[in-house]
């Protein structure tokens, strides 16, 4: 009996350090577009580089796991198929070829991660919320960087925004270490919204303000207080927005960095127009293409064909979802949506629950403006864990109870799934 239960220890022991090697896996994965654009912009690396990076994790993976549930298999085998079929039947097969190769890239990681009995989404939790405490250092690497014209304004994007996301879900569960995290969420939300991507800005403070907005920790008091000091900030500073701007831009020009988005708003408010970087043309394009077809799918590879190798995707996902899946397709997938959903009320506690709707309503003000459904983290792990996630994986518990605010706190995984 005693050696069995020292097998038993060994065993749970051994589960444990997988889990915890996945999660650091699905980190590294998150934070992965950070090294790319480091290597591509200051070492002039080539971005293939990048993907085979994302192969070696995929690989990683797969020997520490050695199998992924059926569901998981399906969907990957059959996301092969339907890029196989989209190749042969499409006259335009490179365009076909390399979105669907970055779209399985994308979706196969978080895919082979969750789907199978060792992930665990609290020890993963636990891990991306420590290293975005952690990564202040990073986010000063890249106003060097940016400051010496050797990384692009998405390097704040590809470090800020996964920061702010984990740390306002955090203030949203009601984390202990609210001051580190409010100063973290701060620094990163005002580094993204004034040197990195107009909309990943505005969709970190949207992160913030809706995690302190429905967080149970802040009392209904503040957030009125909260709200009035927005709207009279708002009122206050609307009729000199020019004049705070310029002088903002000024003083950044003066320490020799350059903000992208003020000097677009700038242009914006001095009459110059609202500039899109050509997705109005995009756009334009995919909903002719959507309307030529009379709403069939377009498969992959369709915003590469309409703009001649411009675009790799329709950077906006309700256009996304019309050109790659149809109008019927659509419908199907927000069903299978909505199906899922009504599962999850019944197998999921209230704190993943609302881990995936904050993961959904924090990628649909990305997604509305760029990136794409099979390569953002947010959406390609939110896919995984809301449609190939298990039973027991869905039982997230507060921060609290879990041991997330006390270090590295590891659970070890349950006896039932060491057999």
């Amino acid at each position: 009996m005693v050696v069995v239960k020292v097998k038993i220890k060994k065993r749970k022991a051994y589960n444990a350090d997988k889990a915890d090697l996945l999660s650091l896996l699905l980190v590294i994965y998150i934070y992965l577009p950070f090294l790319g654009n480091l290597l591509n912009h200051t070492f002039s690396v080539s971005f293939i580089y990048e993907y085979l990076f994302y192969l070696v994790i995929a690989a990683c993976m797969l020997i520490c796991i050695i199998r992924v549930n059926r569901k998981g298999c399906i969907f990957l085998a059959g996301f092969v198929c339907a890029i196989s079929i989209n190749f042969l039947v499409a006259s335009y097969h490179h365009y076909v070829l390399v979105e669907g190769l970055q779209a399985f890239v994308g979706i196969a990681i978080p895919c082979i991660c969750i789907a199978n009995r060792l992930f665990d989404i609290q020890i993963f939790l636990t891990k991306w919320y420590q290293f975005a405490l952690c990564s202040v250092p990073l986010c000063l690497l890249a106003i060097v960087l940016v400051k010496m014209r050797l990384a692009d304004y998405s390097i704040f994007t590809e470090i800020c925004v996964p920061n702010v996301f984990i740390l306002s879900y955090m203030l949203l569960e009601g984390a202990a270490n609210r001051v580190q995290i409010y100063i973290n969420v701060l620094i990163n939300s005002l580094l993204v919204l004034f040197l990195g991507g107009r909309m990943s800005g505005i969709a970190s403070v949207c992160m913030l303000l809706f995690a302190f907005l429905f967080s149970a920790r802040v009392s209904f008091g503040k957030k009125i207080i909260l709200l009035a000091s927005i709207l009279f900030f708002i009122v206050l500073v609307f009729n000199n927005l020019y004049e705070i701007f310029f002088w903002l831009n000024s003083k950044l020009k003066e320490h020799g960095i350059y903000s992208r988005s003020i000097t677009l708003l700038i242009g914006q408010l001095a009459g110059k127009g609202v500039y899109v970087t050509g997705r109005d043309v995009l756009y334009s394009l995919c909903i002719e293409y959507v309307k030529g077809r009379g709403g069939l799918p377009g498969g992959f590879g369709v915003p590469l064909f309409i703009t001649s190798g411009k675009y790799y995707y329709t950077h906006n996902i309700i256009l996304q979802f019309l050109v790659s899946f149809g109008i019927g397709g659509s419908i199907l997938v927000v069903g299978m949506m909505k199906t899922r959903f009504r599962f999850l009320r019944k197998a999921a506690t209230k704190e993943c629950r609302r881990f995936l709707y904050f993961m959904l309503f924090s990628y649909l003000f990305i997604g509305m403006t760029g990136s794409s459904i099979w390569i953002h983290y947010l959406s390609t792990i939110f896919i995984a864990v809301f449609f190939f996630g298990s039973g027991r994986q869905y039982q997230v518990e507060l921060p609290q109870k879990s041991g997330l605010n006390r270090g590295m706190g590891r659970r070890l995984p349950n006896e039932e799934n060491i057999k």
